[in-house]
């Protein structure tokens, strides 16, 4: 269900992207050029876990391959130049969160794999580390369509601009300064 999320954020990623990159800001079309590459990349090494036989003999090692692949390119999604208008929305901080999940998860799923018998704990740990780099991922696959990411995990906090061009004087005992 999730890959299914990513692959529909992914297209309509592409086309505002691609749309949005079409003006002289040289920063934009190069980020937008990143992200889909990026999300090219990212869907086909998740497909590509998604493959993998569990009773082939090679599983164990397709699988902590194809992560390390997933670790390397979200470790590249975190060092992505973002645009300021992008930034200010948080998307840099989200890269690298993913960045540091990822990782995690990876070395957790190694650590599973490496134990004389599979270390099932380490693999549950590793599993929601993947999920929290997967869904963040998401998120900025979300917002880059300038949406809003709606999750009960997502606290939104508006911030508001004084138009009047001062403080508002303090009314609270009935009378303005």
């Amino acid at each position: 269900m999730m890959r299914a999320k990513t692959a529909l954020a992914s297209l309509s990623l592409l086309l505002t992207l691609s749309l949005s990159g079409c003006g002289s800001d040289s920063a934009l079309t190069d980020y937008t050029s990143q992200m889909n590459t990026f999300y090219d990349a990212f869907s086909s090494g998740t497909l590509a876990l998604e493959q993998i036989d569990p009773s082939s003999e090679t599983a164990q090692e397709e699988l902590l391959s194809g992560l390390d692949e997933l670790t390397a390119l979200t470790d590249s999604l975190a060092d992505i130049s973002v645009p300021k208008r992008y930034a200010d929305a948080g998307i840099d901080e989200l890269a690298a969160q993913a960045a540091e999940h990822m990782q995690e998860a990876d070395s957790l799923y190694h650590e599973a794999c490496s134990a004389e018998t599979f270390d099932q704990e380490r693999a549950s740990a590793a599993q929601e580390h993947y999920q929290r780099a997967m869904k963040r991922i998401h998120y900025i696959g979300i917002m880059l369509q300038g949406r809003t990411p709606d999750d009960e995990e997502i606290t939104i906090i508006h911030e508001t601009t004084d138009w009047t061009g001062g403080d508002l004087p303090d009314t609270s005992d009935g009378t303005a300064e």
